[in-house]
């Protein structure tokens, strides 16, 4: 079993044109990274075609028996044909057979399979019909009869399955090409060559349909052009034009999709306009490049250029159902990692999108689009959190069921690597040439590494998580203690390291085995093409993986090294390596510096340990399978490369949008094939894995998920709501269920009762046909016994008659034959006869007619040369007319194009000057920034001219001392003497220029650095007033919530109110009862004193009176009214009991007592209701007080704020602005100093020239 596998790729290569084909109802042909892919609709499985020369696709075509695709590599072109059931290679075509040029662009085969049409690229164009299986080419023709001629796609007629008839169309080129005797003939001359033809198809024998750039559908029916349709497609208010960029035939029409993503299907009409469009489906805002259509019409299969793969299925229908089967990255991915504890992984692109994939399933789980540009992205083992590196900053993302949202946000801009802890504890940051750890849970500070002298752009965490290697963009490899934050080690190499990371099982700094062998393992990439395995800072092996290494990864048990390389292969190599692999040491030198200063890096001298490595491998000395194998996955540069926590997938990622993932598969017993000193090697191995270490394929996967308290709350509520709503559907259906069963049974009873009767009508109708039956039988029977027996009569009497009349005819043809035989002689004698005076006849004719025929060859001889004559001439003329006629269109069309080209450029100085006016006093403050730094580079170039001036004198000087000494033996000397002299005046001259300038460019300096000054106190009166601006918004936030906890104080009180004053209504609902009952015994004196005293005890009474108090004002509720257990009452008693003892008082009305008694707890009952209404009111004003003061405040905050983010966006544009400046000025500066430059002439010495030159 090979050790690496193809497993699944999620996304295609959207660049290939037509490369989308249907080869069945369940199988689609698509190129995806550097693979074709066999997509199964049905079971979403993938089977793989692996390129033959491993190169970049550039066309696909297939049948449903037979694939061609053609490649690109570095070395040659190549089309290689593969059956479609099996995916075995049958035929390959390579560029040594007859050259295709760069690329071939198209590819078609014929209805039969048996020929196959190639289109190669620039610069001649070249179109072949291969014979594929002899590997013949049967004909061919050169398309460059013009300048501009870009043929964009080829095909065969499906319906001529006689003749080969094909089409070609591109830039600039309609062609229709029959093959007959073995070239290739044109059918007629099209005069649509000038369009730029996307793309077309054959609709029948005769007609083809043709897009182009122009948004128009041309119709040629037997190579004319019959209707030109405009294809009417939807503005999405871009200026790019619309157009149609393939088009598929249908039984009644065809299908077309457009380049904004639109898919239109247009049906056949009976009218002039032959088509037209009957439905338009938007699918997505970007390029269709492939299409293709099932076999029932139903469902159309599209390609898109960001590298996705949409079906649209229920054509026929009005609801069209639109569905991604191949989703992807929209462009580059810039950052993959996968997760410990579920069978996830997490990536980032260009497409500014965070993505969560399944690679268990082959699902995406979840995707999110931000506003700015992911670089970076780590995966939390737990797998519950996401840290991605934006443009703008680093965010912390928490991982919800279906969605990603932000948790923790740092204003670190341009963090293109991070990476958790193997523990999760801890998180790294690469910050341009610094290394910052955080504490995953508090996010502080953990250590700052700083050393690198250039960007970051590789990190590795050691598997105890102690020490982090960092690799820079200048190869420099340094190895940090995170506890400490000092340097362990540097590693250098000649070719520069690339990416680095730690052996399973080493611990940074310390002793131990790993299971690579004894000793700490690192493994390192370089830039040439090798895996260096280091220990303890020594090269143990080398490892040539034939092109540059970018990305490294090694399984959690130290069993399994994976690189990715430059050149977009996957090589998976079992460690240690196997002796076919690695090679002695020797050759290019790696050197080590150990060191926490960092300040002086060495370079190989005194002091620096230097250790030889190992030349490259050669592509002979390569292992078995078992030992390594090698996938060519991508096109491009393999981003990132990752491993799963159980071993069992490889992920890789690269920046054509492609997410590949490989299957990888273990073996747990030693090779049977190593030596023993490679099997004690993988003892030692096995035995230095930490103990408590499980092996990561008997990891299980969890499957727990964050949540938010809304989100669940909402859930639990939907799910009560759907309860309930389903348990009404039961009820309902029941109720429904009895009812039409009741229905049933009484329909069934009416229809089996129906029947019953039928069958009895059907019984004695039956009876009485019999009956019938019978007796037409009979009848039937005497009639035929009847005519048997006519029938023989006349039979008998034909016959008789017959052979009367057969004798009287012989017995004439008899006759005839005597008087045959005498004409017969008769004639014979005449034909000789005649014969003989023809024979005489004919060659007098042939005598006559042999003289008028030389005559006339005479004739004829004459006028072919006349002919010859005049067509020569003819053909002079006309060529004469055809030259003269291009001359004077290209006149034309030049003088039309120079006369737009001056408006557009007279329009753009116009649009130009507008906008400088409006930005002068920006342009000013940037031109006086970018000509300090310009100075400052003119004072270096100063310097080293007057350096160069003085060598140059220097030389004079000495060839002048030359020259005097030389004067007396050679004489011809003497005018190169007095060529030098004159130069160096030249010299003198350009150098008293350079002063003039240098002086005239310091003037300038002064007033530019006055303005540099008097900008930089605007700046930090800005400064200050940004920082007054965010006081007072501090201010007014904690204002803010200062009132929001007086206004929840102020609610509580009015609850206080609301529930006193339902306690106040029971008290008086009970009296008003109460008196009621009294009111009774108005007309009894005793009755009426005693329940008025039993009144008066009941609410007035004394504490040590209890019971006579109201026991409940409510059923079922405990004595509001009694006292507490120290005998006191609370203030809402005591008043309780006072109005009770008022309303007593008053109902009583019998002593004066009572009466005076009552008035007066009237009097108090009112003015503690009148007490009770200006503080109900006061607190009511209190609270609209409160409520507009926050309105005010929420109204102020959310001006300032508005007032915030518009003087920031100014900030920003004015940075952009003075940035776009600074630019300006110093192409200004180099322009000017290209002007200082004194052009040499031709005779100049070549010291002078330098000078010049500089």
């Amino acid at each position: 079993m090979a050790l690496l596998v193809q497993n699944h790729i999620f996304g295609l290569n959207g660049i290939v044109p037509h490369a989308l084909h249907h080869i069945d109802d369940q199988h689609l042909l698509y190129p995806a990274g550097s693979s074709l892919v066999l997509y199964n609709i049905e079971q979403k499985s993938q089977r793989f075609i692996a390129l033959a020369e491993g190169g970049n696709i550039t066309a696909v075509t297939a049948t449903p028996r037979l694939i061609a695709v053609a490649e690109r590599s570095e070395k040659r072109v190549a089309v290689s044909i593969y059956d479609s059931h099996t995916l075995k290679r049958k035929k390959v075509i390579k560029d040594d057979e007859l050259q295709f040029g760069k690329e071939v662009v198209s590819l078609s085969f014929s209805n039969d399979g048996k020929f196959l049409l190639t289109q190669s690229s620039d610069p001649d164009w070249l179109l072949q019909l291969w014979n594929w299986e002899k590997g013949k080419v049967y004909a061919s023709i050169k398309l460059n009869y013009a300048p501009n001629v870009k043929v964009s796609q080829v095909s065969f007629n499906p319906f001529d399955k006689t003749v080969p008839q094909l089409c070609v169309v591109g830039a600039n080129i309609f062609r229709i090409y029959r093959f007959t005797e073995g070239t290739l003939k044109p059918l007629t001359f099209q005069k649509t060559d000038h369009r730029n033809n996307i793309a077309h198809t054959w609709l029948s024998a005769e007609r083809i349909a043709v897009s182009t750039d122009e948004g128009k559908v041309l119709i040629y029916e037997n190579a004319e052009l019959r209707i030109e349709l405009t294809a009417n497609l939807q503005q999405d208010g871009s200026n790019k034009p619309h157009m149609l960029t393939t088009i598929r035939a249908g039984t009644n029409g065809f299908v077309a999709g457009s380049n904004n993503g639109m898919l239109q299907e247009w049906d056949r009409t009976d009218d002039s306009n032959l088509y037209r469009c009957v439905r338009e489906v938007k699918l997505e805002n970007s390029v269709i490049r492939g299409l293709c259509v099932s076999s029932n019409e139903d469902t159309a299969f599209c390609a898109f250029d960001n590298n996705q793969l949409i079906m649209a299925s229920s054509l026929q229908s009005d609801d069209v159902k639109v569905e991604k089967i191949a989703q992807a990255h929209h462009s580059a991915v810039t950052g993959l990692d996968v997760c410990v504890r579920k069978p996830l992984m997490a990536t980032c692109g260009s497409d500014q999108s965070v993505r969560v994939w399944n690679f268990g399933e082959n699902t995406m789980e979840i995707v999110k689009f931000f506003k700015s540009e992911p670089y970076s992205i780590a995966f939390h083992p737990s797998g519950l959190f996401l840290l991605v590196g934006f443009a703008e900053g680093v965010k912390l993302l928490k991982i919800l069921l279906d969605d990603i949202r932000p948790y923790w946000e740092l204003g670190a801009r341009g963090v293109k690597e991070c990476r958790f802890s193997n523990g999760g504890q801890f998180f790294a940051m690469a910050h341009d040439n610094m290394v910052i750890v955080r504490s995953t849970w508090s996010f502080e500070v953990t250590v700052a590494l700083k050393g690198h002298l250039s960007k970051v752009r590789t990190l590795a965490w050691a598997p105890d998580d102690s020490t982090i290697l960092t690799v820079a963009s200048d190869g420099v490899v340094m190895e940090w203690d995170v506890r400490t934050g000092k340097r362990i080690a540097e590693y250098t190499h000649p070719s520069l390291f690339q990416t680095a990371i730690y052996g399973q099982g080493a611990t940074g700094g310390g002793g131990g085995a790993n299971s690579s062998g004894g000793g700490n393992a690192i493994f390192l990439g370089t830039g040439d093409g090798r895996i260096v395995e280091l220990r303890d800072g020594q090269v143990s092996r080398e490892v040539s993986a034939h092109s540059q290494v970018g990305q490294l990864a090694i399984g959690r048990s130290g069993r399994t090294l994976v690189a990715a390389t430059a050149s977009g292969h996957i090589r998976a190599m079992r460690l240690p390596f196997a002796p076919g692999l690695s090679v002695t040491p020797g050759g290019a030198s790696i050197t080590a510096a150990g060191g926490a200063s960092g300040s002086n890096r060495s370079t190989g001298g005194a002091g620096a340990g230097t250790v030889s490595g190992a030349p490259s491998a050669t592509a002979g000395s390569t292992s078995t399978s078992e030992d390594q194998a090698v996938l060519h996955m991508h096109n491009v540069s393999v981003s990132r490369l990752r491993i799963s926590f159980d071993e069992q997938y490889v992920l890789s990622a690269a920046s054509d949008g492609c997410l590949c993932i490989m299957r990888l598969n273990q073996r747990d017993s030693t090779r049977a094939t190593a030596t023993a000193g490679a099997a004690a090697a993988v003892a030692a191995a096995t035995s230095s894995v930490a103990p408590g270490k499980r092996d990561a394929r008997d990891a299980t996967y969890s499957d727990e998920i964050l949540a938010l308290r809304s989100d669940v709350k909402d859930q639990l509520r939907v799910m009560t709501d759907l309860r309930v709503r389903v348990e009404e559907i039961r009820v309902e259906n029941e109720r429904v269920l009895e009812q039409r069963d009741l229905a049933y049974t009484q329909k069934a009873r009416e229809t089996t009762e129906r029947f019953s009767h039928d069958i009895e009508a059907l019984a004695a109708e039956n009876d009485v046909l019999r009956v019938a039956y019978e007796e037409t039988v009979a009848e039937n029977s005497s009639q035929l016994t009847k005519l048997k027996d006519r029938h023989h009569k006349e039979r008998e009497e034909i016959e008789a008659s017959t052979r009367f009349k057969l004798q009287a005819e012989e017995e004439r043809f008899t006759a005839l034959e005597v008087a045959l035989d005498v004409k017969k002689t008769r004639w014979s004698n005449q034909m000789q006869l005649i014969q003989a005076s023809l024979n005489d006849e004919l060659e007098a004719l042939r005598d006559f007619y042999s003289k008028k025929i030389q005559e006339k060859e005479f004739e004829i001889n004459q006028l072919q040369v006349d002919m010859i004559a005049r067509r020569n001439d003819f053909s002079v003329k006309e060529t004469d007319i055809d030259v003269a006629t291009n001359q004077e269109v290209l006149q034309i069309q030049f003088y039309y194009e120079q006369r737009l080209k001056d408006e557009r450029q007279t329009l753009k100085q116009i649009q130009t000057e507008n906008e400088e006016m409006h930005k002068k006093y920006d342009s000013l403050v940037k031109k006086i920034e970018a000509n300090k730094i310009e100075l400052q580079k003119m004072a270096v170039e100063e310097r080293r001219l007057q350096s160069i001036i003085k060598t140059f004198e220097k030389e004079i000087s000495g060839a002048r001392r030359e020259l005097q000494e030389r004067d007396d033996t050679i004489e011809d000397k003497e005018k190169r003497i007095s060529d030098l002299k004159k130069k160096n005046k030249e010299l003198e001259k350009f150098k008293f220029v350079l002063d003039y300038k240098i002086v005239e460019l310091r003037k300038q300096i002064e007033p530019r650095e006055q303005d540099i000054v008097r900008l930089q106190g605007q700046l930090n009166d800005m400064g200050l007033e940004l920082g007054e601006y965010v006081h007072s918004r501090n201010t007014m936030l904690f204002a803010r919530d200062d009132l929001v906890q007086k206004v929840a104080g102020t609610e509580r009180e009015l609850e206080v109110q609301r529930k006193r004053t339902a306690e106040i209504k029971l008290v008086v609902d009970a009296i008003r009862r109460d008196t009621v009952v009294i009111a009774q015994h108005v007309r009894e004196p005793n009755e009426l004193k005693r329940a008025v005293r039993q009144y008066f005890q009941k609410y007035c009474g004394l504490p040590d009176e209890p019971e006579a108090v109201l026991s409940s004002f409510q059923p079922g509720s405990s004595d509001r009214s009694a006292p507490g257990p120290d005998g006191s009452f609370t203030p809402s008693q005591l008043r309780r009991r006072e109005s009770a003892a008022a309303a007593a008082a008053a109902a009583s009305g019998g002593t004066s007592s009572a009466g005076s008694d009552g008035s007066s707890s009237s009097s108090s009952r009112r003015g503690r209701a009148g007490a009770f209404a200006n503080e109900r009111e006061q607190s009511l004003r209190q609270r609209d007080l409160l409520e507009k003061t926050l309105l005010t405040v929420q109204r102020k905050l959310s001006k300032q704020m508005v007032a915030r983010e518009a003087e920031t966006s100014k900030l920003v544009d004015e940075n952009v602005q003075l940035t776009s400046e600074v630019n300006a000025l110093r192409r200004e500066l180099k322009i000017s100093q290209q002007s200082v430059v004194v052009e040499p002439s031709r005779g100049t010495p070549p010291t002078v020239r330098g000078v010049a030159h500089v």
